[in-house]
Order: C-alpha cells, then sequence, then structure tokens
C-alpha cells in the first residue's frame, strides 16, 4: 500500500497536533482527511481488532460525536499513485485497489468517490455513491445513485448503515485536535 495513503491512528495526529503550530500541522497533513472509528473495523472476525485504552481526555469529544475513540484510524485524503484507473476521483471501498480501503462485508468494492473542485477560488470535495450495493449517505441522507452532494468540515459519510466515516478540512481538524489536548 503506498504510505501517503495508509490510514493512522488519531493519537499519530494529536501528537502532530501538540507538537506543531496550526501552519506546520497545514504543511505536514495538507489534505482534509476521513476519520473511521476503529470499532467500526472490528468485524466477527477480528481482523482488525486492537485493544485501545481509551484515555480521559477522549471521553468528553467522544461522547459530544466531535470524534471517535483514540483507536480510530485516520485517512489522508489523497490520490494513490497509479492505483486504480479513477485518475480523476478518490475511491473508497473494499477493494485493496482503491484510495481509501475499508475492509467490511456491507462496503462494495468500489463503493463511493470524492472528486475535488476549485469554486471562486475555493477547495471543495463531492462525495458520489459509486452504485454501491448498501448505499451512501452524508448526514444520514441518501445518495441517488449519479448524484453528489458537497461536503463540509465535520459531515458523516455513511457507506450502508453500519461504517461512518467523517470529513475534516485539514484546518478544522487540526482545531478539533488541539481542544482535545
Amino acid at each position: 500500500m503506498d504510505p501517503a495513503t495508509m490510514p493512522f491512528r488519531v493519537q499519530h495526529f494529536l501528537e502532530l497536533a501538540r507538537e506543531f503550530d496550526e501552519k506546520e500541522f497545514l504543511v505536514s497533513v495538507a489534505t482534509p482527511v476521513l476519520v473511521l472509528d476503529r470499532e467500526e473495523l472490528t468485524g466477527d472476525d477480528g481482523e482488525f481488532s486492537t485493544i485501545v485504552d481509551r484515555q480521559p481526555e477522549y471521553l468528553e469529544a467522544i461522547e459530544e460525536g466531535r470524534i471517535a475513540d483514540a483507536g480510530s484510524l485516520v485517512f489522508k485524503v489523497v490520490k494513490r499513485s497509479k492505483a486504480n484507473h479513477f485518475s480523476r476521483m478518490i475511491s473508497i471501498g473494499r477493494s485493496l485497489s482503491c484510495d481509501v480501503v475499508v475492509m467490511r462485508n456491507e462496503v462494495s468494492k468500489f463503493h463511493a468517490y470524492l472528486l475535488r473542485k476549485v469554486v471562486d477560488g475555493r477547495e471543495i470535495f463531492c462525495v458520489s455513491d459509486g452504485r454501491s450495493r448498501n448505499g451512501t449517505s452524508v448526514n444520514r441522507q441518501r445518495l441517488r445513485s449519479g448524484n453528489s452532494i458537497e461536503l463540509r468540515s465535520g459531515d458523516f459519510i455513511h457507506l450502508g448503515t453500519t461504517v461512518t466515516l467523517r470529513f475534516f478540512t485539514a484546518r478544522d481538524f487540526y482545531r478539533l485536535l488541539r481542544s482535545l489536548a
């Protein structure tokens, strides 16, 4: 797997946010992120199961739904080099050729995708369903096949009914992490 697109634990980014000021963090992270709760990945097979110490500093944020637990995975929203034939989109799915790989049976091989656009000089990301079997929703609003929706920082992307990613701009992710530090 391309190191640029490998998922990290939230703890990694929390340490960066403690060490760097906002400008340094933005240079280091440089892209929006998708946060996936580690428990979302722990299936019956336990393939991704690890014991995560739920440290007190996270509990309030977890309870308020601002972030998942300390064991959450964070994916940078970047295109893997030569990963697949979809050069304009950041693909999300179960296939190892996707840019964001989520190994859950409910997730289709090619489940959804993000498109980066520049509108009036600002970068935006839109999400579309990739004709998945179980559908894609944003903040519980189901996307129809062929339609896309602009993402705002903090939006929840639901892949089927059991897997949820949370989209953050790098700046908002930094500010969230600093509020936990």
